[in-house]
């Protein structure tokens, strides 16, 4: 059955934040504030504009956190798309940033992971109405199903955090696997192709790497030794030139 198809994880603003650092530099704490709303004042009246909702694809948010290497790419993602965990007053709890890169980390493996993945270890979920049901208990995530053709799941999302889960939950749940790009200094998750599995992420990391083992092999070496000498010669040239003059 396939469901992630018809499933749309979505993260949901109602509030815009600020991102504060401390402690170390490369182990900062992220901590959070809500902005205070404006306020405008007519007369005697006094009242606050209508707060826009802000959403986002909560797919999108997941891939972002995986891209995460460094504090700032932590920050940059919590100033597109809020606090890590926000509760329902609006109090948004800190987190640093080592924390950060294990949990990263955790849902890596999970979408790595070949097996039906469920952190909650209860049976997979085999119809529409079980995947609203699955997901409206899994914490505090809203999931809805919306009565139209074709049906689909709609997944609310209040933070980062809950996003990262819903998303990862909803690739294992459509049987989609993923892997580690196999070029040094890449490693980026990439969805796996069922007729046709790759090893590198993109054109770029399969070109990168191919021209890696020329140049490792037997005829790449003889190339760029022929490319040294060549620049010697030449360097050579102009020394013997520049005496002449």
């Amino acid at each position: 059955m396939t469901i992630n198809a018809l499933a749309v994880p979505i993260l949901e603003l109602h509030l815009t934040w600020e991102v504060n650092l401390s402690g170390d530099s490369d182990n900062p704490l992220f901590s959070f504030s809500a902005r205070p709303w404006p306020i405008i004042e007519e007369g005697d009246r006094r009242y606050g504009p209508p707060i826009p909702d802000m959403e986002f694809s909560a797919f999108k948010v997941q891939e972002e956190f995986f891209e995460i290497r460094t504090p700032s790419e932590a920050e940059a993602l919590f100033v597109a798309y809020g606090p890590w965990q926000n509760s329902l007053d609006g109090q948004a709890q800190s987190i640093r940033f080592s924390d950060l890169i294990q949990i990263r980390k955790s849902w890596e493996r999970a979408l790595l992971s070949k097996r039906s993945f469920d952190p909650l270890k209860r049976k997979q979920p085999n119809s529409w109405l079980g995947l609203v049901k699955y997901l409206a208990k899994w914490g505090p995530i809203q999931a809805s199903l919306q009565l139209q053709e074709p049906p689909f799941a709609f997944v609310k999302c209040s933070d980062i955090q809950e996003s990262v889960k819903a998303s990862v939950i909803l690739r294992k749940i459509d049987g989609l696997q993923y892997r580690r790009c196999a070029r040094k200094g890449c490693r980026k998750l990439f969805r796996l192709a069922k007729r046709y599995p790759k090893k590198y992420c993109s054109p770029k990391c399969t070109h990168h790497q191919a021209v890696i083992k020329y140049d490792n092999s037997p005829k790449g070496r003889a190339t760029s030794e022929k490319r040294r000498a060549r620049k010697r010669a030449e360097t050579a040239a102009k020394r013997a030139n520049k005496r002449r003059v």
